[in-house]
């Protein structure tokens, strides 16, 4: 398994004293304590103390459990269909976004890096040790070299022209579930709905906010590459995923065939961004790493809680994202 018994699994720690890299290198070769991607930061929202540990003393938080074979086979064979309308000419737009408001985008192509789609979303062999080179080398104006390179792996990014000339990248995402009612379909986005702690419903009733997370850390990474690439593109500040559904509504594996046979239907979820608390959230990440003590557990400064403490905590991530934005509110860029 992943972890070792004691929770520590002998990985190389975090040392200030080095610059972060974006090169590539194999999972053998590399130095990659100064690598944060999106699970990484999204373990910084869930609990800042599993965070520090895990950078400063190699703490895995987690035991490895069985890949989602399925939720990644679906997902291959989505990519696998944008990448052929990618090779296509003329340039096409995808069936999978027909209805929507991104019905005639078109799959992206990085004008001066032809492999960029293939490295940067994941197409290759060792996905991550790719995509890592396209990672952001963060620095602050006060540090003396780039302290995290922070990185992520979306699964598909689609580009429009509006009529004024802008050209904007759209990120995608790809889910696969077997579940009624379906999440987002209804009341997607509601920010005036409360819970009962007063923490806003970010997606209504069942869509999480984790997945709102995803996007908006995608969405700050493309503009830094934007930025870097020197690209006319701007992010657009709305998401998209597209949901499929396997085998919910049959009564019968086999479908009214011989041989087992699962349906399957899609339906599109649009989700507006903001990702203007990203960054300030990354030096907050950051500013934990470089603390020489531990941090308390489960420290939040949105609620006083009655219940015990908790070392580590998946809920405790929609009052975080809830604290950041309130905190640091910003605009669409």
């Amino acid at each position: 398994m992943g972890k070792a018994l004691d929770g520590y699994s002998g990985k190389r720690t975090y040392d200030p004293t080095t610059p972060a890299t974006n090169k590539y290198y194999t999972s053998r070769e590399g130095d990659f304590s100064k690598d944060m991607s999106h699970s990484r930061f999204v373990m910084f929202l869930k609990s800042p103390r599993s965070f520090w540990l895990r950078y400063n003393h190699g703490f895995v938080e987690k035991y490895d459990g069985p890949p989602f074979t399925l939720n990644g086979r679906i997902g291959t064979l989505a990519e696998a269909h944008f990448d052929t309308l990618r090779a296509t000419s003329p340039l096409g737009p995808s069936p999978l976004l027909a209805g929507t408001e991104f019905g005639n985008c078109l799959p992206f192509i990085h004008p001066t890096d032809p492999d960029f789609i293939e490295t940067f979303c994941g197409r290759r062999t060792n996905s991550w040790s790719w995509t890592r080179t396209h990672g952001h080398l963060f620095q602050r104006s006060s540090d003396p070299h780039p302290m995290l390179n922070v990185y992520g792996e979306p699964d598909e990014l689609v580009e429009f022209t509006d009529e004024d000339g802008q050209q904007w990248i759209v990120v995608i995402d790809f889910k696969a579930q077997s579940s009624n009612p379906k999440y987002g379909e209804k009341k997607e986005y509601n920010p005036s709905k409360l819970k009962r702690n007063g923490i806003p419903k970010h997606f209504g009733e069942a869509f999480g906010v984790s997945h709102r997370v995803q996007l908006e850390f995608y969405a700050w990474l493309i503009e830094k590459i934007i930025q870097r690439d020197n690209l006319p593109h701007k992010v657009y500040p709305v998401g998209h995923h597209v949901i499929f559904n396997v085998g919910w509504d049959q009564g019968d594996i086999f479908n009214n065939t011989t041989s087992p046979n699962l349906g399957m239907s899609r339906y599109n979820v649009s989700v507006p961004l903001d990702w203007s608390w990203i960054e300030p959230s990354i030096e907050l990440a950051l500013e934990c790493i470089l603390s020489p003590t531990l941090p308390d557990k489960q420290g939040l400064p949105t609620r006083t809680g009655t219940g015990a403490e908790k070392f580590y905590d998946f809920e405790v991530l929609d009052d975080r994202y809830a604290w950041m934005q309130a905190n640091h509110p910003g605009s669409w860029p």
